[in-house]
């Protein structure tokens, strides 16, 4: 079964804190793609899904490398202020739905993050828009990693 990973860059792994241990997430595609281009089949065309975080929202669409689109975008709440988890499972439940609906096998995901962002190390360096309370005190992301180097 084919799989493509999440990450900042195409085909990277991203990595996502929990707490005390990080996970890895991969997404397997196990359906046929459809194809609305009737001379090339769904085999020759393949897409990336791109994924847009922000501190309202996470959106998510596939898209062709000529950047038209390759299926309907999805946006959700990213729960920006609820904490690392919660803002994982936001952008998780977002690419997944923009995976299925892919017209055409997506081969990885970019996704762009606001803040400071060390792309060679994976690493979210600082984001004020992401993170949680703790005893009354919001943490906004620091040194968060974001995808396997």
């Amino acid at each position: 079964m084919p799989s493509i990973s999440l990450c900042l860059l195409f085909n990277t792994t991203l990595l996502f804190p929990n707490r005390s241990n990080a996970f890895r997430l991969r997404l397997d595609l196990s359906r046929r793609c459809r194809s609305s281009d009737a001379k090339i089949s769904p085999v020759q065309r393949q897409c990336v899904i791109g994924v847009d975080l922000g501190g309202t929202n996470v959106r998510a669409g596939a898209f062709y490398d000529d950047g038209s689109t390759a299926g309907p975008k999805f946006s959700h709440p990213s729960r920006a202020q609820e904490g690392t988890v919660a803002i994982i499972d936001a952008i998780t439940s977002t690419v997944r739905q923009a995976v299925a609906a892919a017209e055409a096998p997506p081969v990885g995901v970019g996704m762009a993050v606001p803040g400071h962002i060390d792309n060679a190390a994976g690493i979210v360096r600082w984001a004020p828009n992401f993170g949680e309370t703790v005893d009354g005190v919001f943490r906004y992301w620091e040194n968060v990693p974001l995808k396997q180097p």
